[in-house]
């Protein structure tokens, strides 16, 4: 396993210029809350949401462009968050999972759940979430 591999890395590897190629005013909020499902409230390690940090001072964003979770020993409570996801129609979700060294992208949610899912691992695979102007990122560049 890769110890440097934290959601903060992740932050700092991909995020940033994620938000800053929105366009729309979206922040990064890393380790905050972003589904509004009836009984369940996941906190991602990162969301891409509309605002600024100011905006979430007093309380966690209702929904997000874009989630990511780092599944560290996570990778089944993980991939049943997607569920939530995708009932807060959260559009693009990702499951990193680095002792795997691999990428599941989740896309088009709806009340039953993401009808796409991709499932990135060779080294040359590229990562871009859809709907941000931003250059891809390989399962290499991601891990390395």
């Amino acid at each position: 396993m890769h110890d440097k591999l934290t959601a903060p890395y992740i932050f700092g590897a991909t995020s940033c210029p994620l938000a800053r190629a929105s366009g729309d005013g979206s922040t990064i909020s890393p380790q905050g809350g972003a589904a509004d499902a009836a009984h369940s409230k996941p906190e991602p390690d990162i969301a891409v949401v509309s605002g600024c940090p100011e905006d979430y001072r007093t309380a966690h964003p209702a929904t997000a462009a874009f989630v990511v979770e780092v599944a560290i020993a996570t990778l089944g409570i993980d991939r049943a968050k997607a569920a939530v996801y995708a009932a807060a129609d959260i559009p693009e979700y990702w499951i990193v999972i680095p002792e795997a060294q691999t990428v599941e992208i989740l896309r088009r949610p709806s009340s039953s759940g993401y009808g796409t899912r991709l499932t990135l691992a060779t080294a040359d695979a590229l990562l871009q979430p859809e709907g941000f102007a931003v250059p891809p990122l390989s399962i290499g560049q991601l891990f390395s």
